[in-house]
């Protein structure tokens, strides 16, 4: 499922390297070679700046200034608690057929 930031900056990626194409297009004479040249500018300005987004983007969610989108244990105590949860689970999908608790209990097993 695509999430409506990914969605943004897959647009955001267009609309950036397409505002730098024509912006670079426009300052320079029109040759075959130069279009070629300006391309590979393009390209280049586009990776960078790309790259400055991505790189602040995960540094921001790093030094914790954005919370990332997903939840992550907060602390020790919650780790251990969701052990124990798993553990209770564990348990209770016991296979035992001799367990009443068991889901394939029989009572003609005894």
């Amino acid at each position: 499922m695509i999430t409506k930031q990914e969605r943004f900056e897959r647009r955001a990626k267009i609309l950036l390297f397409i505002g730098i194409t024509v912006t670079v297009m426009a300052t320079g004479k029109i040759t075959i070679l130069s279009v070629i040249n300006n391309l590979f500018y393009s390209a280049f300005l586009w990776a960078v700046l790309w790259f400055m987004y991505v790189f602040f983007r995960d540094l921001s969610i790093a030094l914790g200034w954005k919370k990332p989108e997903f939840e992550l244990p907060q602390h020790p105590r919650e780790d251990a608690e969701m052990d124990i949860k798993r553990e209770e689970m564990d348990r209770d999908w016991d296979i035992n057929p001799a367990n009443p608790a068991s889901p394939i209990y029989e009572e003609d097993f005894r």
